[in-house]
């Protein structure tokens, strides 16, 4: 069995579980198998082993019951910062402060059961408010991003090493040429 399994972090949190409330481990694991919806642990081992996504095992293990939602609890904030210091540069080009994700939508989703790595393929724009002061240049980036992640036990943390990658970043307003462009109209 892999470390990261999801059959490993359940066991690793029946353990918890059992030393917290000074209960049998056997006792644990049932325990922990009948809140997240089996009859018993040998059913939730048994579902584990064939499908290692349940929803159930993941509600159990990391609290979510898709993995794409990983990026949107309290690892979302760190991704908002990531982005910021990744674009920096981008963003002093605009005419535009007080940047933030303005939408996330993971699309792709791989967890690596040997690293414990899970990566989020997403589409996300980064918007700012435009300073009215100043010519507009552009206010907002659209771009498709490799977020990596890693369960610390507890919650979702960036990956250590090369936490986010970004891809085909385009702003608002080489976006409106490229499809006026595309229509004719330049």
């Amino acid at each position: 069995m892999q470390k990261y399994s999801p059959l490993s972090l359940f066991k690793r949190k029946a353990k918890a579980l059992a030393k917290a409330q000074n209960l049998k481990l056997s006792v644990a694991l049932d325990v922990l198998a009948k809140q997240s919806g089996f009859n018993h642990w040998h059913a939730a081992q048994a579902v584990a082993k064939v499908s290692p996504s349940d929803p159930r095992l993941l509600k159990a293990i990391f609290g979510i019951q898709d993995l794409s939602e990983a990026v949107y609890g309290s690892v979302y904030s760190d991704i908002d910062l990531q982005l910021e210091d990744q674009l920096s540069g981008e963003i002093a080009e605009t005419n535009a402060s007080m940047f933030m994700i303005d939408e996330l939508a993971p699309h792709d989703v791989n967890y690596d059961y040997g690293t414990g790595i899970l990566e989020v393929q997403a589409d996300v724009s980064y918007a700012g408010e435009q300073d009215l002061d100043r010519v507009h240049y552009a206010t907002a980036f659209y771009f498709e991003a490799l977020i990596r992640l890693y369960w610390d036990g507890a919650r979702w943390v960036l990956a250590s090493d090369d936490p986010i990658a970004i891809e085909n970043l385009e702003s608002d307003q080489d976006r409106d040429w490229r499809e006026q462009k595309e229509a004719g109209l330049l």
